[in-house]
């Protein structure tokens, strides 16, 4: 081993919890430099037979190719984790939670990640939000076990949040998958509907609030489906997500009439009810 490497982790063991996990990132970043290109399979692999090189694929590939009227979608796994942290974590080592949930993008079988500081949150008082995006099961359980992931959450999360909940759920996005930086503001609904609710009509009152929320222009993408994993859930069985530019677009949409009358059905539907927006940058 290099003499610079174990002064490096010598130094390492002796940095607070915290300042751990923001040196960690610093790894994470030089690893993401390999991995990046890996995440970026599906596209590049589209890319590359439309001679357009993989980074730049969708500011450069022909219109035809963008052209949203040609709409395309593939099966991804979408995962959510809402966070609460401590009342009184202390704002650097929140900002190295955050920090730490970002550099997860640089593991190879992560196809899309954002993670951010809640800007509105329903009663439950959720403080932060991860969202990442896997292209099967599979993947989502090799992340799951990863032990830079496993590091990041005994490192980053366990000292300073006192709940979490997660979902898990298959979905058919369109193109593309890879979004990020294209958005900065990101809504969640996690639901449990009532039991006495048959499953037709509960999809049917979903479906119709994705399809609204889908004719904005300025949706960069839009994702609901059924929880499959309930371990961790507390009950929610469905969740909802959309990405936007900015809370500006968020914000026009919420308050169009349209989105109020599906917003109230969907709600009125549901046992339980969470509502959840955050930045990504």
């Amino acid at each position: 081993m290099p003499v610079q490497e174990m002064q490096a982790q010598s130094a390492l063991l002796q940095i607070h919890s915290g300042a751990v996990c923001a040196a960690n990132l610093t790894v994470a970043r030089l690893r993401s430099v390999f991995y990046s290109r890996l995440s970026f399979l599906p596209s590049a692999r589209r890319s590359i037979s439309l001679n357009c090189e993989p980074q730049y694929a969708k500011y450069l590939c022909t219109s035809a190719a963008m052209d949203r009227t040609v709409k395309t979608s593939t099966r991804v796994i979408e995962h959510i984790v809402l966070l609460k942290s401590k009342e009184r974590a202390p704002t650097e080592q929140q900002d190295a939670m955050v920090s730490g949930l970002r550099s997860l993008k640089s593991l190879p079988m992560v196809i899309e990640l954002n993670a951010g500081k809640v800007a509105h949150a329903s009663s439950e008082g959720y403080t932060h939000a991860l969202h990442c995006r896997y292209r099967s099961k599979d993947d989502l359980a090799s992340y799951a076990n990863d032990p830079y992931h496993l590091d990041v959450i005994n490192k980053c999360i366990v000292p300073i949040v006192e709940d979490r909940l997660a979902l898990d759920w298959e979905a058919d996005v369109e193109e593309p998958v890879l979004q990020s930086g294209s958005y900065g503001a990101v809504r969640i609904l996690t639901m449990k509907p009532k039991q006495e609710l048959a499953n037709s009509e509960i999809e049917g009152t979903i479906d119709a609030l994705k399809e609204y929320t889908s004719k904005f222009s300025f949706v960069k993408q839009v994702s609901a489906g059924k929880n499959f994993s309930p371990a961790r859930a507390k009950g929610y069985e469905w969740a909802y997500l959309a990405m936007f530019p900015s809370t500006k677009e968020l914000a026009e949409l919420i308050n169009s009439d349209g989105y109020k009358g599906l917003h109230s059905k969907v709600s009125s539907i549901m046992e339980k009810f969470n509502i959840v927006d955050y930045h990504t940058a």
